[in-house]
C-alpha cells in the first residue's frame, strides 16, 4: 500500500480588465532619447553613483531599520502584556475558561 501521487490540475482563470489593459502594442512611447550624429558635453568629473543617491539609498535603509525596530519593540510591548495578563488572571479563572 504505497501511497499513489496525483498532479493537481492546475486552471487558469484569466481578468477581462487585464487582458484588455494592453491590446495594441504600438502605442508605447520610447522613454530613452533617439541618438544623434550631434557632439554633447562630455562631463569627466561625474561618479557612476551620485552623492545624492548615494545618500537617497542610505536615508531609505535607516527608515526601513528604525521602522523595523519599532515593530520589534512594539511586538516585544505585546508580549509582555500578554504574559501580564495570564499571570494576573487568579488559578480559579484559567480552570473555568
Amino acid at each position: 500500500m504505497t501511497p499513489r501521487i496525483t498532479r493537481q490540475t492546475k486552471v487558469l482563470i484569466k481578468d477581462k480588465h487585464v487582458d484588455n489593459s494592453f491590446p495594441n502594442t504600438a502605442k508605447f512611447t520610447a522613454m530613452d532619447p533617439v541618438p544623434t550624429n550631434e557632439l554633447e558635453e562630455w562631463e569627466e568629473n561625474t561618479a557612476a553613483w551620485e552623492v545624492d543617491a548615494m545618500d537617497e539609498f542610505n536615508d531609505s535603509t535607516k527608515v526601513l531599520r528604525e521602522q523595523r525596530r519599532r515593530e520589534r519593540e512594539q511586538r516585544l510591548i505585546e508580549q509582555q502584556q500578554k504574559r501580564l495578563e495570564r499571570t494576573a488572571k487568579p488559578l480559579g479563572a484559567k480552570i473555568c475558561s
